[in-house]
């Protein structure tokens, strides 16, 4: 585990994924919810419960706690805690990876955890204060915003334990991938095959918290659920990023996978081209960094690719 971690290029692209999602996906979601709200009383502003000025208070509050957040994150830094990114728990049971952490890792060699640890709970932080503060200004007391404030740090950063979806709440194919999830987990606890499901499935969390959030964040989050404000919402700003995406489809800037026969194979590579990316300026941009946004915007070249291969299959 420390191995994968150490590299560099997990702890950035850690940093990058948190930020995306405090700059970019909550403000996103509360663009969504207020169009909800728009529509759904039109004649009868008071009933909104997101105004679209929440989302300059939002970002204003959450910078206002960056010195608060530097401080949470010296203080994980050199604390003796393991991320929920890295710990693997479902919802219940025993955390074994935590509880091994602590006994068996040096000290020395806590700090590519403790650096995970820190960097979410700086972010945790940001995104906390922003939405603590929106739910104070629409009269919520200040126990219940504050708890709902990390609940939904929590959701944001992908540290929610496997398992904890309700049942009928959100989407069915993201209750489907978190049931998924929690079994493979709870297999690994598992006397025999314990050791063995661990070795191919080191990072389960992190790994199924994205792509729920990426399902809700696309047309499939229409599918299934109770259809609530933050489904609908969700779903309807991911349906956007598809059109988006079927647009740069259209253009050839969106790249899915390499053809599947060896000549094509090899032609694409030699272009320069990658698979799952889009390009940008002439380079092509791994779609990744779209976060959560990356299935929506990446699923139109996905259904144009395999046309197009099935249609080689037959000519």
């Amino acid at each position: 585990y420390t191995n994968m971690l150490s590299n560099p290029l997990s702890q950035a692209r850690n940093a990058y994924g948190n930020s995306f999602q405090v700059f970019l996906t909550r403000p996103l979601d509360m663009i969504g919810e207020w169009t909800y709200d728009i529509a759904r009383h039109p004649f009868n502003p008071i009933a909104r419960d997101i105004k679209l000025m929440d989302i300059p208070k939002y970002y204003q509050s959450a910078f206002k706690t960056i010195p608060e957040a530097g401080n949470a994150f010296l203080k994980a830094l050199t604390s003796n805690s393991v991320s929920a990114k890295v710990s693997e728990s479902p919802a219940e049971g025993v955390n074994f990876i935590n509880e091994a952490m602590r006994a068996k890792l040096p000290k020395a060699l806590r700090v590519v955890q403790n650096t995970m640890e820190a960097t979410d709970k700086f972010f945790g932080v940001l995104v906390a204060s922003g939405e603590k503060a929106r739910l104070m200004r629409g009269g919520i007391a200040e126990a219940e915003a504050e708890g709902k404030a990390k609940e939904l740090a929590e959701k944001l950063l992908f540290r929610q334990p496997l398992g904890s979806m309700k049942k009928g709440e959100g989407p069915v194919i993201a209750r489907a991938i978190d049931e998924l999830g929690k079994i493979i987990i709870s297999a690994r606890n598992r006397p025999i095959i314990g050791k063995p499901v661990s070795w191919f499935a080191p990072f389960v969390t992190t790994v199924v918290n994205v792509a729920k959030s990426s399902v809700e964040r696309s047309p499939l989050g229409f599918a299934g659920g109770k259809y609530d404000k933050e489904q609908i919402s969700k779903a309807l700003t991911g349906s956007l990023v598809m059109l988006a995406g079927a647009t740069a489809a259209l253009a050839g800037k969106v790249v899915w996978m390499p053809p599947r026969d060896k000549k094509g194979k090899t032609a694409f590579y030699e272009s320069g081209r990658l698979p799952l990316s889009i390009e940008i300026g002439g380079k092509y941009v791994p779609a990744w960094y779209l976060g959560p946004y990356a299935l929506a915007f990446m699923l139109p070249e996905a259904f144009r690719y395999q046309m197009e291969q099935e249609n080689r299959k037959l000519s």
